[in-house]
């Protein structure tokens, strides 16, 4: 019996300059793996995905479990700062603070819960865009502690950190986001800028992607529709906004800071 179509959101041009550049990163920068991932902001539908090393489909048998990981989805990683957008969308979201409201960045030493804090470059005085701008772990860190740590989880929760994302493809992980309970007393200033937590890029692509979607944060999808062999749809997947961490005011600011 003639089986049926699987029609992908793949886009097949970007699909092909994603991994020529994946590529290219691999022969410039001899990383032990790389990944990438295109999403429609608007839908969740994944364009492309790659990820290298990569494997030929004919050879599966002699392939080890390492090879065949889509990094894509099922490598954890401590994202750093890029997980400090979230941190600042949820405090303005809140009404904590105004991308004008000014932070005293300590010259790039500062000390809380008796541990230093630093900043890759020093800096004084900066609004939160120029926090956002010249990415201030410390200005970040106390942004952060105005939202307290039962708030600044339930953001991140909100957001889908922690969580599989359901996109649908073998060996997906979840991440990494433990419970306040679980957190010290500086852990919110070094999750503000992306330690103590894990997402795979999917996740930490979803965020910007909510941003981007004036605060609705979609389910990621690769398959658009499932095709018998007389053109009936057997299956078909619609976009779906599985939360709304910011309203479209706040995504606007934080797009415009960033």
């Amino acid at each position: 019996q003639e089986g049926a179509n699987i029609h992908l959101t793949l886009d097949q041009n970007i699909q092909y300059f994603t991994e020529k550049a994946l590529d290219a990163a691999l022969t410039n920068f001899h990383p032990q793996a790389a990944w990438a991932i295109v999403q429609e902001v608007r839908t969740g539908a994944i364009l492309a995905m790659a990820s290298r090393p990569a494997f030929d489909l004919n050879d599966y048998s002699r392939t080890t479990p390492a090879i065949r990981m889509n990094r894509a989805i099922a490598f954890n990683f401590e994202p750093g700062s890029v997980f400090k957008v979230g941190v600042v969308a949820a405090a303005i979201n809140e009404g904590l603070v105004a991308t004008n409201d000014v932070f005293d960045c300590e010259m790039g030493l500062w000390y809380y819960g008796g541990r230093p804090l630093r900043d890759y470059s020093p800096h004084g005085l900066m609004d939160v865009t120029g926090v956002l701008r010249k990415s201030s772990n410390i200005g970040t860190a106390k942004i952060a502690l105005l939202l307290g740590d039962e708030r600044l989880y339930r953001y991140l929760k909100a957001f889908g950190v922690g969580k599989a994302t359901g996109i649908g493809l073998p060996g997906e992980e979840a991440g990494l986001l433990h419970s306040p309970s679980r957190w010290s007393k500086i852990s919110a200033t070094r999750i503000a800028m992306g330690h103590e937590v894990a997402v795979t890029a999917l996740q930490m692509l979803n965020i910007m992607s909510c941003i981007g979607n004036d605060g609705f944060l979609m389910r990621p999808y690769l398959v658009s529709r499932v095709v018998d062999r007389n053109g009936a749809i057997l299956q078909e997947t619609h976009p779906e906004a599985v939360a709304r961490p910011i309203t479209e005011r706040t995504a606007a600011l934080m797009r415009s800071a960033s």
